[in-house]
């Protein structure tokens, strides 16, 4: 998997393109756990910082406690919301390991997070043990392959170049897109009144070179290019770039990508 310490400032050039997602989180939110003042909302897994910053302007009177395992990313988060007010707090945490008591949080939302755990079992069952009774899971994950262009570009363009332990991890970032499977899941770890809804974002560049130029410069590809020398790289971009043409609308380069909404509440046993 990524090493995020190693990919924190560089990761920030994909931040605009999954703001969308941050809104859906938030609509979700509203509409399904009532919060009041005192209420401590979790960030899990917020990376550089969000959705934890969107949640502190929104929910001004609660306490929003916002945790990584990425010490890099966190950093990265201190900057971008050094002028934020009390309220909000970093820690450095493995989401199958909080560093929480139980029964302590009132919501726990993450954005493209979970899927990545180690255990998604071992994780789910850690939020579960952290949340209130009836607290609230917001999550969101990718959808299937199949509907994840650039990931599934990256994929096939690499198959059979590398070594398989090093390919980039499509079926990881994605086995939560099983709606059927990802429900048993949360059913088992502790969870129920599940919703699942699907979501689109559409990444937009000015052309093929603007994504390339984003690709190299989060260095999202960097641990496969490795793998090859570099009289290699020029075909895998010739490659992906033939694969992105279809996708080429009204002079633009638009990748649509479904991920999906879920909304679980803890179980009372």
């Amino acid at each position: 998997m990524q090493d995020w310490n190693q990919r924190a400032k560089q990761f920030s050039v994909w931040l605009p393109h999954l703001q969308a997602a941050t809104g859906v989180l938030l609509e979700a939110l509203k509409t399904r756990q009532p919060l009041s003042k005192g209420s401590i909302l979790l960030d899990l897994a917020t990376g550089t910082g969000e959705p934890a910053g969107t949640l502190h302007e929104q929910f001004p009177e609660c306490t929003v406690i916002a945790v990584d395992n990425a010490v890099n990313m966190l950093h990265m988060a201190r900057h971008r919301l050094q002028a934020s007010p009390a309220g909000l707090y970093l820690a450095a945490m493995s989401g199958q390991a909080l560093a929480l008591l139980e029964n302590q949080v009132d919501v726990c939302v993450s954005r493209f997070g979970i899927m990545l755990f180690d255990s998604v079992d071992q994780g789910l069952e850690e939020i579960a043990r952290i949340l209130k009774p009836r607290g609230g899971l917001f999550f969101t994950v990718w959808s299937d392959p199949e509907r994840m262009p650039s990931m599934k570009w990256c994929h096939d363009a690499f198959a059979g170049k590398i070594p398989d332990d090093a390919m980039p991890h499509l079926a990881k970032a994605t086995a939560m897109g099983n709606r059927k499977a990802t429900q048993s899941t949360l059913q088992s770890c502790g969870f129920d009144q599940i919703e699942i809804t699907e979501h689109e974002l559409e990444f937009v560049f000015p052309d093929f070179s603007a994504y390339w130029e984003c690709v190299i410069h989060s260095g999202i590809m960097q641990p496969q290019f490795e793998q090859l020398p570099p009289a290699q790289h020029d075909d895998i971009r010739q490659q992906i770039e033939s694969m992105a043409q279809p996708f080429i609308k009204q002079g633009r380069l638009q990748i649509p990508h479904a991920y999906l909404c879920i909304r679980a509440t803890k179980a009372v046993v």
